[in-house]
């Protein structure tokens, strides 16, 4: 339940939450479950009393802030028509009635001070009378116990349960950022894993439930009825890292939303509406003393992309995300054929939900000679390999598999298309599994030479020159050593190759193959930088070489935005700018949008430094990381991913794809990389713009009169594509420039407004300066800053 002006934000709900990256080697401790032995009771409020324990709970009373942030229609009191206990329960009760302004009135108690806690399970039981209405929400939640001292989203949100209209589903959020512009926020809705009520007339938000949640230094686990539910990494290394390892205390509120209230569809009770009563049975706080939790996923393994295809080189896989498949694993090597190794930590429910398949180069009308070598403790489990070519397919295999190591071969003949696949089905392999193919090898018929022809991005020519030879995925990222590479069809369909050095991971080649120039970000190169912090004083110098002249890039400037344009010169060059901020990641990212197809361009390792010019980057041997394409906080989209999102109507929600025709082929589409798209599922054309990397047109101040001691009249210039605009004044034309003690900050989103300050009284001189944003699901994007504007004043 956000708690600061961001209904704005909400409208357009996205991904990636904590979009995370997981480093390679990383191993992962999950929390323990809620129904483990090793939970004992810490602390409890089972409202056995005639009242509220005033020892525990604080009133928070009135309409807050702009409704408290999400243009609530109810007045919180502190009467016992609103908050009252009886028969062992807490209740809270929202009724229509005209109360200080107010057309409803409700109740919201909060812990803060008196019970806080760090770590451990924290649940309630609850249940709504009512609760399944149009505009009703019911929350339990925690937030930092440092409110007063940080702020929101700075003292980090943890909703434990939220609810919203007749929705037959509860779900679970954080929220973070350094501010409220910077918000960010991960949710079970950003990976379509609500948790669904069997039955919402009867069993659903209605009904009696446990909601909780187990949390740790690294990981935080939601759950309803024992069963959990999502999970999200808050651990080192992870966007919401330093948010959440914290004293925390308790919320229970039942709000009542309106027009413009995001969370509950933008819709306000119906006429009929009179009254709801949240109730509830217990809050309890539990500390944890068995043993180790459970390991994740094994040490070496990196935690698998969900939802598209992925290349790590050799090998490329799809495992579906919860709208479709429902799988999690974790992946080692796959840098080359002789061994790629995934272990499942959640078995796929669909079958061709959980597929790998080498990256292979074949001739038409061939017959090849295969071989690979399987090793795994899944025996009993079955697994299915396939051939596919244009329609003509070949089953290899389609047997139960043998723990152990074993050795298969046969043959297959292409067809007249040289997209040809092997791929491997692995639903069928089970929780705690592990699956690994090595010396994976293919040869054609009458040959004795079994080297593997593959299309993996590790391939220079003849010549040494570094070769192009992998699709770039169409509205993804893919990852290209230690780079990501993006190509867009959001304003005109475009592709690109790329290729890795095989001696190299940071130098790669992408070569741009069509002739659609309409943005310069419809091709992006990406390189994150997770141990440097998310500060705009750092500077980069990223050295590249094109192969002739014909064309411009536009790189990354956190000051700057698209201006940052060079002209290509088919030698060694260096392009500079600030290092951007995409959530709590800082990166740098080229557009290569304006480059001709005949000029493939060369990308070396940058050099990043801090404001005293020390070098901060590279500081050790980069590290393969997995993309945020999956998870979500970037400039992107994606951690924890992560990612093309769609706008939604719950506000922590990804797309759900309701409405939309699902098509699951047999097998993953040839190339080295594919979207989602491509493999599960058709999805709506608003999905295409990237979520990773979106620019934005400069501002401009066009007017600005005072008129009157405290109102300033502006009108901005509109810029295409804007969510909105954030004005500032300064009292000298030297501080606007700098950007530095400004005396008034307003966020609007209309170009024409007026903006009120006691600060402009008797004032002689003040300047103004704008900028537009986007805002992409959690991230808010910034254009350029206008140049200052000096504002009439009567005399």
């Amino acid at each position: 339940m956000y708690k600061r002006i961001v209904s704005y934000i909400i409208a357009i709900a996205l991904v990636i939450t904590g979009i995370t990256f997981v480093p390679m080697s990383k191993k992962v401790l999950a929390v323990a479950d809620p129904s483990d032995s090793g939970w004992t009771l810490q602390w409890s409020d089972e409202f056995d009393g005639n009242s509220l324990n005033t020892n525990t709970w604080t009133y928070e009373t009135g309409t807050g802030q702009n409704g408290w942030g999400n243009n609530e229609l109810q007045y919180y009191t502190n009467r016992t028509d609103n908050v009252y206990v009886t028969g062992g329960n807490l209740n809270i009760k929202a009724k229509r009635e005209s109360y200080n302004g107010s057309n409803f009135t409700s109740g919201r108690i909060i812990s803060k001070n008196k019970k806080y806690f760090k770590y451990g399970k924290m649940e309630a039981r609850i249940k709504v009378d009512g609760g399944n209405q149009n505009g009703v929400w019911p929350a339990f939640w925690m937030m930092g116990n440092d409110i007063d001292q940080v702020g929101w989203p700075a003292c980090g949100e943890l909703d434990i349960m939220e609810h919203a209209n007749s929705n037959p589903y509860i779900g679970g959020t954080i929220h973070w950022g350094t501010d409220w512009q910077n918000h960010t926020y991960w949710g079970s809705g950003n990976e379509n894993t609500d948790k669904y009520y069997t039955d919402n007339t009867n069993n659903g938000i209605n009904g009696w439930h446990t909601y909780g949640v187990t949390w740790d230094e690294s990981t935080i686990k939601w759950y309803m009825d024992n069963e959990v539910y999502f999970l999200a990494n808050i651990g080192p290394g992870y966007n919401a890292n330093g948010y959440f390892q914290k004293d925390a205390f308790f919320l229970l509120n039942l709000a009542i939303g309106g027009p413009a209230t995001g969370y509950t569809n933008n819709k306000g009770p119906d006429d009929s509406f009179q009254s709801a009563t949240m109730q509830v049975d217990y809050v309890r706080a539990y500390k944890y003393n068995g043993s180790q939790p459970e390991t994740l996923y094994p040490s070496g393994y990196t935690e698998a992309n969900r939802g598209g295809i992925t290349s790590v080189g050799a090998w490329s896989y799809f495992f579906g995300d919860d709208s479709w498949g429902q799988c999690k694993t974790a992946y080692k090597g796959g840098t080359n054929l002789n061994d790629f190794s995934v272990y499942f930590m959640k078995k796929a429910t669909t079958d061709w939900g959980a597929q790998i398949r080498p990256n292979l180069s074949l001739d038409a009308n061939t017959k090849y000679n295969y071989s690979f070598t399987v090793d795994t403790d899944a025996g009993g489990n079955n697994f299915l390999v396939k051939y596919e070519n244009s329609g003509t397919d070949k089953i290899l295999h389609n047997e139960a598999l043998t723990s152990g190591t074993k050795t298969y071969t046969g043959t297959f003949t292409t067809g007249d298309s040289t997209e040809g696949r092997v791929c491997f089905n692995l639903w069928e392999i089970a929780s705690g599994k592990t699956f690994t193919v090595k010396n994976f090898s293919v040869w054609k018929d009458g040959t004795t030479t079994q080297a593997p022809t593959t299309q993996a991005p590790t391939t220079k020519a003849p010549s040494g020159e570094l070769v192009a030879n992998t699709d770039v995925p169409v509205d993804a990222w893919g990852q290209f050593g230690n780079y990501y590479v993006y190509t867009g069809t959001w304003d005109g369909n475009n592709t690109a190759k790329a290729g890795v050095d095989p001696n190299n991971a940071n130098h790669i080649v992408v070569n741009k193959t069509n002739t659609v120039y309409n943005s310069a970000w419809l091709t992006q190169v990406k390189l994150e930088l997770p141990n440097i912090p998310a500060n705009t004083d750092y500077t980069y110098e990223w050295p590249i070489k094109a192969a002739n002249s014909d064309g411009t890039v536009c790189s990354s400037d956190a000051n700057d935005g698209d201006n940052n344009q060079t002209a290509l010169t088919g030698a060694n060059q260096t392009l500079t700018g600030h290092v951007e901020v995409s959530g709590d990641v800082a990166c740098v990212v080229v557009g290569m949008g304006w480059v001709n197809p005949s000029n493939p361009i060369e990308f070396f390792e940058p050099t990043i430094k801090d404001k005293n010019g020390n070098v901060v980057y590279p500081t050790q041997a980069p590290t393969t990381k997995t993309p945020t394409t999956a998870r979500p906080t970037t400039t992107q989209r994606p951690t924890q991913a992560p990612t093309t999102k769609a706008p939604t109507q719950r506000p922590t929600q990804s797309p759900t794809n309701e409405g939309v025709t699902t098509k699951v082929p047999d097998t993953m589409t040839i190339g080295a990389v594919q979207t989602n798209a491509s493999v599960t599922k058709k999805t709506p054309t608003t999905t295409k713009k990237p979520s990773a990397k979106v620019y934005v047109g400069k501002a401009k101040v066009k007017k600005a009169k005072k008129k009157s001691v405290k109102k300033i009249k502006v009108k901005l210039k509109k810029v295409k594509g804007a969510t909105g605009y954030q004005v500032k004044a300064y009292k000298s034309k030297k501080k606007a420039k700098k950007n530095k003690k400004a005396i008034a900050k307003k966020v609007v989103k209309k170009v024409k407004f007026t903006f009120k300050s006691k600060k402009f009284r008797n004032k002689k001189k003040i300047y103004l300066r704008a900028r537009a944003f986007v805002v992409k699901g959690q991230t808010k994007v910034y254009g350029a800053w206008s140049k200052p504007k000096k504002v009439k004043i009567k005399k």
